[in-house]
């Protein structure tokens, strides 16, 4: 049986800059913070995001992999951590219908 997720790291991705928000599964926010699209910022994220998390298991959803989120999602990726593509149009749709409730 696979062990659920604790927390969710969603990232939404920009040239310069990503945003990360920590969630945990209760859907508390646990953390919210930007840094730098290069390389070198990215082990001191990761740092911020297991912090928090206690090294609980993590599902990451990152929008814009192809372009943007390419280079962070690939360094995820190689750290085996459970990365997931997330379509920037439907984040949109759920936002807006959830907004609704």
């Amino acid at each position: 049986m696979a062990t659920r997720a604790e927390y969710y790291v969603g990232i939404d991705t920009h040239k310069f800059s990503h945003t990360v928000s920590v969630i945990n599964y209760d859907t508390d926010k646990i953390l919210t913070f930007s840094f730098d699209n290069t390389p070198e910022h990215f082990d001191s994220a990761l740092g911020r995001i297991l912090e928090v998390t206690e090294n609980e298991p993590l599902i990451f959803g990152l929008e814009d992999v192809k372009s943007f989120g390419f280079m962070f999602s690939e360094f995820l990726d190689e750290r085996d951590y459970t990365v997931h593509h997330v379509n920037p149009k439907t984040c949109r749709l759920l936002t807006t219908v959830i907004t609704q409730l």
